[in-house]
């Protein structure tokens, strides 16, 4: 196999496989297994194991939805910045489309993953697909499958296309996984590579505005129309949405781009100007984000004809059992990062580390607030009821760690065995 010096470099994760990755897939595959325990349990003694409770007690939803919501904001901005370097033709972001791309097929098998979890009986996924056609125009929740199910499909066949000529360049260099390259090259072409391509920018222009937008709001709707609960209901859901989805995929893909090129010396193809354009996007981002949120709870706490389940809901998050972790949030995990990554762009002094700690800062950030835009609003019943208490349990902990840990472990596999870098593009460039 002779490779040179610079397919070398890029195809460094496919060609060395060191005991620090087999001790970082032994850990992995441990936090698995104990997620798959606590699994057990819970399927043993069924939801009663979490702090899941009925609506008068605690909240029917937690963790489990919160983190679903969280992996489809993951999903939605992968492709999108991916489509967005395609169109415009952004060769300096061109290193880390593949990367965003693979977010989005593994983030929305993990979205999945969550809601059988909050389902407790898994077996009743299936009813989603048996009264699919009855309930489809009468259900949010179906209306979710739907999309989800077309953006997986439309994503998947996305990467699929932009891979396959890496592909063909695997099939000669790497003969253990010649029988995959083969079986995923079905069809292949040397002179397909103008359809291909055609095919790939059509999808790229597609699939942000048929899919990012509409399923961003198709989340919102699914808790916004259901009941019209205290914090929920607003016409300004969908945008409000969409903005965190770009913004915590465009924060993962700067953490990932940048643990990549710290592990594999990839200094010379993933510039500096990679990160500090993602970085300023992702400030702007948020400073809307930020002004969605200020936008939020002034409606709140000035609610029209039903005032006071709105102001309850306010009131706990601003100054109530969740005003811990919404300031902590705020301050530290929103505002600080913003205007630090703000701040080099005044004084023209680029940082590559405080723009990645930035941006993991604000990708905790964006977890958190997506637990408090689902517990606080399900915790104030509609009926005559005591507030709820909701308290997670080490079970859905677990199940939460353990689906983090299946997303680590994909994309280490996929690493393993496919060029995360688009080699052909960097090759030509």
């Amino acid at each position: 196999m002779k490779l040179t010096e610079v397919e070398r470099e890029l195809l460094r994760p496919m060609l060395r496989t060191g005991r620090p990755f087999y001790a970082f897939i032994a850990t992995l595959i441990l936090l698995i297994l104990w997620s798959l325990f606590a699994w057990y349990i819970q399927l043993r003694h069924g939801l009663s194991v979490t702090g899941l409770r009925d609506i008068s007690l605690s909240t029917p939803w937690g963790l489990y939805i919160s983190n679903f919501i969280f992996f489809v904001g993951l999903a939605h901005g992968g492709i999108a910045i991916s489509a967005a370097v395609r169109i415009v033709g952004l060769e300096t972001y061109k290193p880390i489309t593949r990367m965003a791309e693979v977010l989005t097929p593994i983030a929305l098998l993990m979205a999945a993953l969550n809601i059988i979890f909050d389902l407790g009986r898994p077996d009743r996924a299936f009813n989603m697909f048996i009264y699919y056609f009855k309930r489809m125009w009468q259900s949010p929740l179906m209306w979710d499958l739907t999309v989800i199910i077309i953006y997986f499909v439309l994503s998947t066949t996305y990467l699929f296309l932009t891979m396959r000529a890496d592909l063909a360049y695997c099939l000669e260099k790497f003969p253990k996984w010649r029988w995959l390259y083969k079986l995923l090259l079905i069809g292949y072409s040397p002179d397909e590579e103008e359809k291909v391509e055609k095919l790939a920018w059509w999808l790229a222009l597609c699939i942000p505005i048929l899919l990012v937008l509409l399923s961003g709001g198709v989340i919102a709707w699914l808790l916004g129309l259901m009941l019209s609960r205290p914090g929920w209901f607003g016409a300004f859901m969908g945008p409000y949405f969409v903005t965190a989805a770009i913004a915590s995929a465009v924060a993962a893909v700067i953490v990932i781009a940048a643990i990549f090129r710290w592990l594999f010396g990839w200094e010379e193809y993933i510039k500096p100007e990679v990160f500090k354009g993602l970085g300023n996007f992702l400030a702007a981002s948020m400073f809307v984000y930020l002004y969605f949120m200020f936008a939020e709870q002034i409606t709140m706490q000035y609610p029209g004809p039903t005032p006071i389940a709105e102001v309850e809901v306010a009131t706990a998050i601003l100054k109530g059992e969740f005003a811990g972790p919404f300031w902590f949030m705020l301050i530290f995990l929103f505002i600080l990062p913003c205007f630090l990554i703000f701040g080099q762009v005044v004084t023209k002094k680029f940082s590559l580390k405080l723009t990645v700690l930035s941006a993991l800062a604000i990708l905790i950030g964006l977890w958190i607030k997506r637990v408090l835009i689902v517990i606080p609003s399900l915790t104030r019943s509609l009926l005559p009821f005591s507030i709820g208490i909701y308290v997670p349990t080490w079970i859905e902990w677990s199940l939460i760690a353990g689906t983090f840990g299946i997303a680590a472990l994909l994309y280490a596999l996929f690493i393993k065995i496919f060029p995360i870098f688009p080699i052909m593009e960097v090759r030509e460039h």
